[in-house]
Formats: structure tokens, C-alpha cells, sequence
């Protein structure tokens, strides 16, 4: 493993065989051949103006694009998974009375029932431009591979949410090692418990959670080490 620009340090000199250093630099930088094949697969894009632009479909965001479609507005919600629901997709939480899943089930069922509202799954914002004019790609499942949409939006809602970030120690990236969130998504979204006897370190809320999914689940949970300062 080299540092990045090592090369700029490294074969200074002579200047004269600069042009045999590059080309086995360049073979090590991991560029590939470009295809000499046409690409087989379709694509194809769609312009659309709405009055409200949702990115992410998690509570937040599906809060908001009900709200926005109840109000009469055209809505466009975009989210780069499968399936609506963010977080709640891991989750065991109650809304409204209800678990978490059952309750994302009835917030896009209700949406689908707007004629001014569309729907995107695997779909990802990817630029936010001048003028609240917005690109999202759409991975499909039909005869196009994908769909770029160029979206002119009067409101922009961005309910993206945020990824957990690990705590840094010593070989963190070990093994057995991983973070709460990814834990409580094996569990209560995919049937899976990671292990039979956890330690669960954290510095806010979210990662009790955690433990109690890993107790249901069967694991025995040793300790929780909370970092945070009592007082």
C-alpha cells in the first residue's frame, strides 16, 4: 500500500526516464481498457416538472410527500432502494399503533392512489443543480436498464437521513466487528442474527436499541459501554 502522489516524490529524477516510470505507475493505478464493444444494454431519459420533489423515502420523507399531495401539489418522491421505508425497514418500532413496516406499507399505498404523485424506487438523486432543477438515475427492471430524470421542481425536500459513523479504536474493521445499525438490519430485516454473544459499544441512544434486537434475537449481550460522560 503506497500513499496517494507518491509517484510525484518518488521518480524525480533522472527526468530522461520519466517516460518508462509512467507507464508501469499508470498499470498500477488500476486503469482498465476501454470496452472496443458497443454497449448491448437501452437507456433513456424523462424531463418532468413538479411542485414538490421529495429525496428519500424514509418517515420523514413519506410524511412529506403525503402532506405535499393532500395539499394538491404534484409530488415526486425518489428513493435509492427497493422498497420505501428507510430506516423503518429495520426497524421495530410502533407509528401510529402500528409496527413500522405495516405502517410504510399504508403511507405508499396511499400515495399511489394520487394521480399527481410518482413514485421512484432505486432511484438516486445525484445532482441538485441552479433553479431547483435535479437529476435522478433509476435503476429499472424492465427493458431499460436506466432512466435519467431531469426533474424541475419548485420546493425541494431533502429527507435522505444519514449513515452511522463507526467508532474509531484499533482494528475496528476486524471481523465480528460491525456497526449497531448493520446489526439491527440483519435482525429485523433479514431473519439473521450475526452472532450468539455481543459487546455493544456507543455513544448515543440508538445503539440500545440495538441490544434489545440482539436479546430477542437469542444473542447473549455481555455489556453495553456507553462513552458518554455521566452527570
Amino acid at each position: 500500500v503506497v500513499g496517494a502522489g507518491f509517484y510525484y516524490k518518488t521518480f524525480m529524477r533522472p527526468q530522461s526516464l520519466w517516460r518508462y516510470y509512467e507507464k508501469f505507475i499508470r498499470q498500477s493505478a488500476g486503469f482498465s481498457k476501454a470496452p472496443k464493444h458497443s454497449d448491448p444494454e437501452r437507456y433513456e431519459h424523462r424531463n418532468a416538472h413538479c411542485d414538490v420533489l421529495v429525496a428519500g423515502a424514509g418517515p420523514a420523507g413519506l410524511m412529506a410527500a403525503l402532506t405535499a399531495a393532500s395539499a394538491g401539489a404534484r409530488v415526486i418522491i425518489a428513493d435509492d432502494q427497493a422498497e420505501f421505508g428507510g430506516s423503518l425497514l429495520s426497524s421495530r418500532e410502533n407509528i401510529d399503533s402500528k409496527p413500522a413496516c405495516e405502517w410504510v406499507r399504508q403511507m405508499v399505498a396511499a400515495l399511489a392512489k394520487f394521480d399527481d404523485v410518482i413514485l421512484l424506487n432505486r432511484s438516486t438523486v445525484f445532482g441538485y443543480h441552479d433553479h431547483n432543477f435535479l437529476t435522478i438515475v433509476q435503476e429499472c427492471e424492465d427493458h431499460v436498464r436506466q432512466r435519467e430524470w431531469r426533474v424541475r421542481a419548485k420546493q425541494v425536500v431533502l429527507a435522505q437521513g444519514a449513515f452511522e459513523r463507526p467508532l474509531v479504536f484499533c482494528n475496528n474493521d476486524r471481523p465480528g466487528i460491525m456497526q449497531a445499525s448493520a446489526v439491527s438490519t440483519y435482525i429485523n430485516r433479514y431473519a439473521l442474527c450475526p452472532g450468539s454473544r455481543a459487546v455493544v459499544f456507543t455513544n448515543n441512544d440508538s445503539a440500545y436499541q440495538t441490544a434489545i434486537d440482539l436479546q430477542r434475537a437469542g444473542a447473549t449481550v455481555a455489556a453495553v459501554v456507553d462513552s458518554r460522560c455521566q452527570g
